[in-house]
C-alpha cells in the first residue's frame, strides 16, 4: 500500500542543566525580639494547620556574571523543622554597613530547654527593606538540629514580586519519533505464490500459566454423629442474683367466732357486746326474731347484724359454719343453718341464724365460725 503520512513532531528536549548560583548575600539584622508571653492553657490539639509564610529574605546582592551550566547538585536532607518563633515587633532598619568577610561558621550550641509556649503575639510592621549588600561566600551547613514543636499557622505572606526570566536554556535534543502515521489502503492482492516446503517442526513451547480455580463442588452429605463427649468438669457456683422484688402479700384469712344469743334473752333491737381475738371489739344488734311453728312448717329464727373493727383490705369472700354443740340440758345437739342477708362491707356482716333440728326456741348461747378472705 502506499505510505502512510508523517507523524506529527515530537516535543521539545529537556532543557540543560541551570549554571550554579551565586553566592548568597549576608543577612539582615534581626529585630529585637517581643517579651516572653505569659503561658497560656493547653488547648485542644487542632488540625495540621499549613506552614507558614517564609520571612523576607535579606536584598539580594549585585548580579555576577552568569557562570557556565554546571551539573545539578545532590538535594541536601531537609532539616528538622524549627518551632515557630514569636513574632516581634521589626526594628528600624539600621543604616547599611560595609560587607565585612564572611567569618568562619562557630559549632553549634547546645539545645537549649524548650521554654514555655507563649500566647502568639501580635505581627509586627514590615521593616523598610535594607540596602543590597554584596553577595557574601556560601557559608557551611549547620548541623540539624532537633525537630521543635509545630507551631501556630502563620498569617499567609504577600505574594512576592515575580522574578526575572532566566536565560534560554541550551537547545535539547530532537524527540523521539512521532506516532506512526495512519494505516494506508489495502493494495491489491498479488497473485497466489507457490506452496512453500514444509517446515521443520518448532522446539516444545513453555508451559502455560495456571488455569484459575475450579467452582466449588456441592455440599457434601452431612456426616454420623460423633460419640458423645464426657462430661464435663461441675462450674464453680454463680454469684448470687440480685434480691428480687417483694411479692404481693397474697391472699390473707381472718378467722374469728362469733355469738348466737340465746332468744329468751334478747329482743328486736337488743345490742350484745364481746370481744374476738381476730376481729376485736364486736357489737351485734338483733335485727328480727321468728318464733318456730311445727304446723306451718316454720322453724325459729334470728337476724344479727355484726360490726367489728374496719378491715382497710378488699374482702374476697367470706364463709359461715355454726358450732355444734349439745345443749347443757337436755344433752342433745342443736343444729343451725346461716346465711349472708346482705353484702359484706369492710365493718360489718349481717346473717339469718335458723334452728334446723327442733322448732323450739334455744334458750342457751352458742357461736358460728366467721371467715374472711381478704388481699
Amino acid at each position: 500500500g502506499a505510505a502512510g503520512a508523517n507523524g506529527a513532531d515530537g516535543a521539545n528536549g529537556a532543557n540543560g542543566a541551570d549554571g550554579a548560583d551565586g553566592a548568597d548575600g549576608a543577612n539582615g539584622a534581626n529585630g529585637a525580639d517581643g517579651a516572653k508571653g505569659d503561658k497560656g492553657d493547653t488547648g485542644d490539639t487542632g488540625a495540621a494547620g499549613a506552614n507558614g509564610a517564609d520571612g523576607a529574605n535579606g536584598a539580594n546582592g549585585a548580579d555576577g556574571a552568569d557562570g557556565a551550566d554546571g551539573a545539578n547538585g545532590a538535594t541536601g536532607a531537609d532539616g528538622a523543622k524549627g518551632d515557630k518563633g514569636d513574632t516581634g515587633d521589626t526594628g528600624a532598619a539600621g543604616a547599611d554597613g560595609a560587607n565585612g568577610a564572611d567569618g568562619a561558621n562557630g559549632a553549634n550550641g547546645a539545645d537549649g530547654a524548650k521554654g514555655d509556649k507563649g500566647d502568639k503575639g501580635d505581627k509586627g510592621d514590615t521593616g523598610a527593606a535594607g540596602a543590597d549588600g554584596a553577595n557574601g561566600a556560601d557559608g557551611s551547613n549547620g548541623a540539624d538540629g532537633a525537630k521543635g514543636d509545630k507551631g501556630d499557622t502563620g498569617d499567609r505572606g504577600a505574594t512576592g514580586d515575580t522574578g526575572a526570566t532566566g536565560a534560554r536554556g541550551a537547545d535539547g535534543s530532537n524527540g523521539a519519533d512521532g506516532a506512526k502515521g495512519d494505516k494506508g489502503d489495502t493494495g491489491d492482492t498479488g497473485a497466489k505464490g507457490d506452496t512453500g516446503e514444509t517446515g521443520a517442526r518448532g522446539e516444545k513451547g513453555l508451559k502455560g500459566d495456571t488455569g484459575s480455580q475450579g467452582m466449588q463442588g456441592a455440599k457434601g452429605d452431612q456426616g454420623d454423629r460423633g460419640p458423645e463427649g464426657p462430661q464435663g468438669a461441675q462450674g464453680e457456683q454463680g454469684v448470687a442474683g440480685k434480691k428480687g422484688d417483694k411479692g404481693d402479700p397474697g391472699v390473707i384469712a381472718k378467722r374469728g367466732e362469733f355469738k348466737i344469743p340465746a332468744m329468751s334473752d334478747y329482743a328486736v333491737g337488743d345490742i350484745i357486746r364481746f370481744n374476738d381475738e381476730c376481729f376485736g371489739a364486736i357489737e351485734a344488734e338483733v335485727v328480727s326474731m321468728m318464733d318456730g311453728d311445727e304446723s306451718r312448717g316454720i322453724r325459729p329464727s334470728m337476724k344479727l347484724c355484726f360490726n367489728y373493727f374496719f378491715q382497710p383490705q378488699i374482702s374476697q369472700s367470706v364463709f359461715t359454719q355454726a358450732i355444734n354443740r349439745y345443749t347443757d340440758s337436755v344433752n342433745c345437739k342443736v343444729n343451725f343453718s346461716i346465711n349472708l342477708t346482705e353484702d359484706v362491707t369492710s365493718r360489718t356482716v349481717c346473717v339469718n341464724i335458723v334452728r334446723t333440728d327442733s322448732y323450739e326456741a334455744w334458750n342457751e348461747d352458742f357461736a358460728f365460725i366467721f371467715t374472711m378472705l381478704l388481699y
